[in-house]
This record gives structure tokens, C-alpha cells and sequence, in this order.
């Protein structure tokens, strides 16, 4: 599974927009994500399985092939 890094703009599966990772628990395999536009309330606990990074919603390969 991929872990997000602090800084990096994903998406969410099933929401629209990108977001930027707040924050990384490793331990229990959750992020917190900011919106880049809107209302930017923190989506918090996230799960990893549910967070793509911007090229896999663009259509493109990620470089780990998950």
C-alpha cells in the first residue's frame, strides 16, 4: 500500500478536488487532507486505501505500480 507524503496533492476516492496531505499516521494507515479550494475544513483520518495520487486520477501510471 502506498503511504502519502506531508505535502503532496492527492485526491480522495468518491470526492471531487485535490487535497494536500496535513499530516501521516502511519501506524494506523490514515492522513489528514486540506482541500486546495472550498470551504477547506480538514478531512481527518483518512484512509491510505482511500487516497490516489494527482497522476492516477489523470490517467497515468504511478511509479510503485499499485
Amino acid at each position: 500500500m502506498r503511504i502519502p507524503a506531508v505535502r503532496e496533492r492527492v485526491a480522495i476516492t468518491g470526492l471531487p478536488g485535490s487535497f494536500l496531505v496535513m499530516a501521516v499516521d502511519r501506524d494506523r494507515q490514515v492522513a489528514d487532507l486540506l482541500p486546495t479550494i472550498g470551504d477547506r475544513v480538514l478531512e481527518e483520518d483518512v484512509p491510505f486505501a482511500s487516497i490516489l495520487p494527482m497522476l492516477d486520477i489523470r490517467g497515468r501510471h504511478n511509479s510503485q505500480g499499485d
